[in-house]
């Protein structure tokens, strides 16, 4: 038998690979796509009308999705083709003579049409041709150095249109440019921030939803770290080695300062717009890891971050680790931030949904050594009165951050133990005396507490007056747990070795995230040495008084 021989012409796989031919020819009315192109390559501008006939075949709205990218990509290998001739117009405008500027006019409104018919596939509903169309769009843009006139109409588009939802494929497409690419990021940046400017100015309409539309833009853009990372351009996708290299042409600034004033300018534009309530939170938490470190004079964010604290609520909450860096970092001289602490220490803190983060930023706030002792008193009065009402996992987490502060500040040891006020430390015990002749047999008499809980400002609170008798209170809470972490205070300010000899107990960020959960799991896990079977010590063997009499 003779070898098979192979499949003819008529066969399925050159079936297949013949109709793959036939369409990328023919890109509608029978339109031979190829050979037009082809002919604007090999003798330029004396076949520029093809391009004319390539831009009328992207017009119907009838064409396929194939039939389409044959034309978007026919016409940008064509334009392609005609580069230097546009480079003549830009550079040489009044050397030319004047039937070659008429030709080079008329190139370049073909140029500004194609680029127009792009940006409108780019805002349709179909996402394979928005993601075709937006990817050609920003490489010709790139190549031809018309970023801003090429995005303008998108970027608006997505800001302004009320049909177009938080995760459209638009927004989607154009996310991954703006991670990727450094000159994309840098235009678009500009572009927001100019939107912003001009949006203020005017009606101010939908201004909620507008500065929504932003902060979603904004999530994509992530900035490099430091000026040695590699820059990325879209234009010919060119990696330059270090980004202090890759200056702009004709300027001074290398692209890294660019971007980071873009980037800052454009956040507080955005900033200075109405924001929806959910977007504020969001915001206030991403502008210390995201925000603050990208920005060339984060010190401007201080209007806003005192604008969110005096919201209030979880806003308050948040706002102060952004603070707390302008101070620390950018020098920001603002002295009423431990009175905002101070005033956001709140009994129903516990409740709120970032509290594990906030009661993991404020051991760093009250971390300084240089804070007045008055203030410490004032902290730690009241960190100790809330662990009174808070959950027992929120009073283990009072009393490990009042231990911090005694040990890092010992003038502060004497209110724990203070004789002229040991009377106050009885108020509060689980077993109090009610009646003259119960106070009597204690041997105490009750006073009333000079501490001022109501007050917001630290000074008149009295703190240093008073002393930490919630400490008693604490030393009989029915969680065993917080009972026993009232031996390290005992222990702390009765022994004989200096406070930085002592040992405290635990990690003071591990107490931040203790559930309740935890707590009863450790209960059940703990060895009881003893385990009592009466709640009062027998007298006798038999007790014939508690027999039941038949």
């Amino acid at each position: 038998m003779g070898k098979r021989k192979r499949a003819s012409n008529g066969a399925p796989g050159n079936r297949k690979r013949q109709a793959a031919k036939d369409d990328e020819t023919e890109g509608g009315d029978g339109l031979d796509v190829r050979k037009l192109k082809n002919e604007v390559i090999e003798k330029g501008i004396e076949r520029m009308e093809n391009i004319q006939t390539l831009l009328k075949a992207m017009s119907p709205e009838s064409l396929e999705l194939g039939q389409m990218r044959i034309l978007i990509h026919a016409l940008r290998e064509s334009f392609a083709a005609l580069e230097d001739h546009f480079e003549c117009a830009q550079n040489a405008a009044g050397v030319i003579d004047s039937e070659e500027a008429l030709v080079m006019t008329w190139l370049v409104a073909r140029r500004n049409t194609y680029l127009e018919a792009l940006s409108n596939y780019v805002l349709r509903e179909d996402s394979a041709l928005s993601k075709l169309a937006l990817a050609v769009l920003l490489t010709c843009a790139a190549r031809w150095n018309l970023f801003h006139a090429a995005m303008q109409g998108i970027v608006e588009y997505i800001l302004t249109d009320t049909d177009l939802e938080e995760e459209d494929s638009v927004i989607n497409h154009l996310g991954g440019y703006l991670r990727e690419f450094d000159d994309v990021r840098l235009s678009v940046l500009n572009l927001v921030e100019s939107f912003c400017k001009r949006y203020r100015k005017g009606s101010r309409n939908d201004e909620e939803r507008v500065a929504s539309r932003c902060l979603r833009l904004l999530d994509f853009v992530k900035m490099p770290k430091s000026v040695d990372e590699p820059v990325q351009l879209l234009q010919n996708k060119h990696k330059f080695a270090f980004r202090e290299k890759a200056e702009n042409l004709g300027g001074k600034s290398s692209y890294y300062k660019q971007e980071r004033k873009a980037f800052g300018e454009c956040w507080l534009n955005v900033l200075s717009m109405k924001l929806p309530d959910e977007s504020v939170d969001r915001v206030l938490s991403d502008l210390p890891e995201e925000v603050i470190p990208n920005m060339p004079e984060p010190i401007r964010l201080s209007d806003f971050l005192l604008s969110a604290y005096n919201r209030g609520g979880i806003s308050a909450v948040v706002s102060l680790e952004s603070l707390w860096i302008l101070i620390n970092v950018h020098g920001l001289d603002y002295p009423l931030f431990y009175e905002k602490l101070y005033g956001v220490l709140s009994p129903d803190l516990f409740l709120t949904r970032d509290r594990q983060k906030f009661m993991t930023l404020v051991p760093k706030f009250l971390s300084s050594g240089y804070i007045p002792v008055y203030l410490v008193a004032a902290f730690l009065k009241r960190l100790l009165r809330r662990a009174l009402w808070a959950p027992p996992q929120g009073a283990l987490w009072c009393m490990r951050v009042a231990l911090e502060l005694i040990q890092r500040h010992p003038s502060v040891v004497v209110l724990v133990h203070n004789p002229e006020t040991r009377a106050q430390r009885v108020v509060v015990n689980f077993s109090l005396p009610t009646t003259p002749a119960e106070e009597q047999i204690h041997g105490t008499q009750l006073s009333e507490d000079v501490f001022d809980d109501d007050t917001v400002d630290p000074k008149k609170s009295n703190a240093d007056r008073s002393s930490l008798w919630e400490l008693e209170a604490l030393k009989h809470h029915y969680c065993p747990a917080v009972a026993r972490l009232y031996h390290s205070f005992e222990k702390d300010s009765r022994s004989k070795k200096a406070p930085k000899d002592f040992t405290l107990p635990g990690i003071i960020e591990d107490y931040a995230s203790i559930s309740f959960a935890d707590l009863f799991e450790a209960e059940l896990r703990r060895k009881a040495k003893e385990c009592p079977l009466a709640y009062a010590a027998p007298q006798r063997v038999l007790d014939t008084s508690n027999l039941v009499q038949w």
